[in-house]
């Protein structure tokens, strides 16, 4: 529990980063003490978890170090978020008066490096419309999991996320190039663009799959594949029924 009160939660924040990125609307910090684990309860309006002091809105890694430098000091509670599309758990808010980060805001595609076949972005870019835009270059992540329409990268690379293609490109872990982080001392670390480690831990490892528990990712560098749609072989099925029938020879 933080050792300062709401309030000044709340006007370190501004100080911070100014009245408009520090939303305190009732409803938004509502909606953000839960994830979509808790969407029923949420259509119902019954909220059961504690409500956030503030939602804030990041725009870079230095605004983030601020924040996680303040709520280091002054022992606040922080959940990392991004695309918000958690059905776990993970997002909500378990302890009073605790700061909800969302790097969604921060969604630029920062290189497409097609002669090293690796493109950077930052943690709020939607995996559908990079995806969507490497295409256009004949270009894929390779990455497809169920939510791909609503995910992005800060997120995908904190849950480890895996896809429906990962038998052929592999789980995000094995499409991760380079990361850049901020951990609760609000020290950046950059992981250099490498393909792989020789020696030693990989700490890419580290932080990919962290649950927000470490650090706050707020750049990743993935692979590229070549897209070649005409490989591609979607298959659906239809039942006459949902009844589950079972049958056994002897």
């Amino acid at each position: 529990m933080a050792i300062i009160s709401r309030e000044q939660i709340v006007e370190g924040l501004v100080q911070i980063l100014g009245r408009d990125q520090v939303i305190t609307d009732e409803q938004v910090l509502k909606d953000s003490s839960i994830d979509r684990y808790r969407k029923y309860e949420q259509a119902c309006e019954v909220y059961t978890q504690p409500i956030p002091a503030a939602v804030v809105y990041v725009n870079s890694a230095e605004e983030v170090s601020e924040i996680l430098k303040f709520a280091n000091e002054n022992e606040i509670n922080i959940v990392p978020r991004t695309g918000h599309s958690a059905i776990e758990g993970g997002l909500e808010t378990a302890l009073k008066d605790s700061v909800v980060i969302d790097g969604s805001t921060m969604n630029k595609v920062i290189k497409v490096d097609e002669y090293n076949m690796q493109v950077t972005c930052q943690c709020g870019v939607p995996l559908q419309e990079l995806d969507d835009m490497l295409r256009e270059r004949g270009y894929t992540t390779g990455h497809s999991p169920q939510s791909k329409p609503l995910a992005q990268m800060g997120g995908l690379v904190a849950t480890r996320s895996i896809g429906q293609f990962s038998t052929l490109y592999g789980g995000i872990e094995d499409m991760i190039v380079g990361l850049e982080a901020v951990f609760p001392n609000g020290k950046i670390c950059k992981i250099k663009n490498v393909p792989r480690r020789a020696a030693g831990p990989d700490i890419r490892h580290i932080i990919c799959g962290n649950e927000g528990a470490l650090c706050f990712i707020t750049e990743v560098t993935l692979k590229l594949f070549k897209w070649m749609p005409e490989n591609n072989r979607y298959i659906g099925y239809k039942l006459d029924d949902s009844e589950m029938k079972l049958g056994f020879d002897c």
